[in-house]
């Protein structure tokens, strides 16, 4: 019987691991920016070595193998960490990168995020000697420690945070796509909260490193799918989706009046070459966010064009006047530039064009937009 349960449990832990490796195997540039790819491997990475863990400890537990004491505790000391500990803390970050990117930028609030997991490493290991979070019998028997829920429940508020964080931005986000990106994350709780409370309950089964797998892979499923409609880069919308976009809205059945804004970063040549393509990306990718987040205020669609050029397409009903839009947008980045600490002010140019009928063709209106946006460019 013994035996028996140990396949099961083996085989359920063999299959994450196959999930995982897939994932990790497949993971691409396409999931989001640099950090949130090294982000989302490091959690990848994590939970394989838990699970490979999880693996021996239950051999041992069902008497196929017998572990040295010292070598026992070890195994359930890097469990610990890894699932209450480096995993919630990788996942706040990669999450944080989608919510608010430019939170992630501050060392501070790095530095506070990391306490806790720094705390957890360090008192699963001193538990091999203390027994505060788990202690080994003289039968090589594990049992719970005094302050074994302590670093469950660290690890469950590093998922709240990211879950209450999204659901707060979906409430400012008008964009569609936005705000399912955000209900991802924010969902994201709901495997591993059930799973650790099967695990409270029934501690002898495999609950906690399967259903976070399971978060995971639906994490990166979703993920990989918005993103082929997605700038890797900046996270925003790329030029198949604003085609398609545009499309949509001219030959929507209740046809509205609406703006196509051409933007383009100035200068945007001389920054790479004064401060090398580093503080270019910066750049890139804090123009995204604050062309998206003052388009959402008017209910509009932000993408990257290509290059350093941007679209933003927004309904006349929620924009009366387009230089207000234009206006608004650069100075809200030169107080981001200096808030950011970037090196040089980003100021962009912009074109617009006005469509007012359904027989209008996408092209002619982003030829328009353009041709306003370098008369404008061409006037600086």
């Amino acid at each position: 019987m013994e035996l028996q349960y140990l396949i099961v449990y083996l085989e359920i832990l063999l299959m994450c691991i196959i999930f995982l490796s897939v994932m990790h195997v497949n993971i691409s540039r396409d999931l989001g920016s640099e950090w949130e790819v090294v982000t989302f491997t490091w959690i990848i990475r994590a939970l394989l070595i838990a699970v490979i863990v999880d693996g021996f400890c239950q051999a041992h537990y069902r008497h196929v193998i017998v572990l040295p004491r010292l070598l026992l505790s070890f195994l359930y000391s890097t469990y610990m960490s890894i699932l209450s500990g480096v995993m919630p803390f990788a996942w706040l970050v990669f999450a944080e990168l989608h919510i608010k990117p430019s939170l992630m930028q501050h060392r501070k609030v790095l530095f506070i995020a990391l306490i806790p997991v720094i705390l957890i490493i360090l008192v699963s290991y001193s538990s091999m000697f203390t027994g505060l979070f788990y202690t080994i019998d003289d039968t090589l028997t594990y049992h719970r420690g005094p302050y074994w829920a302590a670093q469950n429940i660290i690890a469950y508020v590093y998922f709240m945070i990211t879950t209450l964080h999204a659901l707060a931005e979906m409430t400012k986000a008008k964009s569609p796509i936005r705000k399912k990106e955000l209900l991802i994350i924010a969902s994201f709780i709901i495997a591993p909260f059930g799973g650790g409370l099967l695990q409270l309950f029934i501690g002898s089964h495999p609950f906690v490193a399967p259903s976070i797998t399971i978060a995971v892979f639906f994490i990166f499923i979703n993920f990989q799918g918005n993103m082929i409609n997605h700038d890797a880069l900046t996270g925003i919308n790329n030029r198949k989706m604003a085609d398609h976009y545009l499309d949509e809205l001219i030959h929507r059945i209740n046809f509205i009046n609406f703006y196509v804004f051409m933007i383009d970063v100035d200068k945007f040549k001389s920054i790479n070459d004064t401060y090398g393509h580093i503080v270019g990306d910066e750049c890139l990718k804090l123009t995204a966010e604050t062309l998206r987040n003052i388009a959402d205020e008017h209910h509009g669609f932000t993408g990257r064009y290509g290059g350093d050029e941007f679209i933003c397409i927004i309904d006349e009903q929620y924009l009366k006047k387009p230089e207000t839009f234009m206006e608004r947008c650069n100075d809200v980045l030169a107080i981001r530039c200096k808030t950011n600490k970037l090196p040089s002010i980003i100021r962009c140019s912009f074109g617009y064009a006005k469509c007012t009928n359904s027989n209008t063709k996408a092209t002619t209106l982003i030829a328009e937009a353009d041709k306003m946006l370098y008369e404008n460019k061409n006037s600086i």
